[in-house]
């Protein structure tokens, strides 16, 4: 049994994160991770590694306050190892951070 807080595959990320991603806590390859971010047009395109199956959240924020996180468009079910998340008409602003978020 692998501890909740341990990071058996040194990837940065607890088992328990890994295990709510549905990645494998042994293999540090397997992990939720932005791997792009490309602006086109008005839109930001953010890719992410992901599971396919599991259903996914682009959220955005102007600070990294914790209460500052909303979402960026509707959720997704990937359907591959990579999935590309849209800002829709968020390449307008100045400054701005994107996080993935697993769905239960």
């Amino acid at each position: 049994m692998l501890s909740a807080a341990g990071d058996e595959d040194g990837d940065g990320q607890s088992n328990a994160a890994e295990d709510a991603a549905g990645t494998n806590p042994l293999l540090a390859s397997s992990v939720l991770k932005a791997i792009a971010i490309a602006r086109s047009g008005n839109d930001i395109l953010v890719t992410a590694t992901t599971v396919p199956g599991v259903s996914y959240q682009l959220e955005t924020s102007t600070s990294l306050a914790p209460a500052g996180w909303s979402n960026a468009g509707s959720p997704v079910t990937a359907s591959q190892s990579t999935t590309v998340f849209t800002h829709a008409n968020g390449a307008g602003d100045v400054k701005r951070f994107y996080r993935v978020k697993v769905l239960p």
